[in-house]
């Protein structure tokens, strides 16, 4: 799935994105590293859940990645008001 919505980043500009963001659903390491390899700054993610490596740890701390959280909060917050209001 992230392959696809990656396909259609890719077709309206030809650089990488300095800030790409995977759900929940395809958050995994080998997609990390193929986004970073594609030339990806950051790769945002859901927060990790249960024990996280020291790397990781390190890299949720990083105040792009709080920077991209809090993003991320915002857009899922205003989708849930417009389904809502919205119907």
């Amino acid at each position: 799935m992230w392959k696809h919505r990656w396909n259609a980043t890719k077709r309206r500009s030809e650089n990488a994105p300095e800030v790409y963001g995977l759900d929940r659903g395809c958050f995994g390491e080998e997609n990390i590293e193929v986004c970073e390899q594609r030339g990806v700054a950051l790769v945002q993610y859901p927060a990790a859940r249960g024990m996280k490596t020291a790397e990781r740890e390190s890299h949720e701390r990083n105040p792009a990645f709080k920077e991209g959280q809090r993003f991320r909060a915002g857009i899922e917050g205003a989708s849930a008001y417009c389904s809502a209001v919205g119907g």
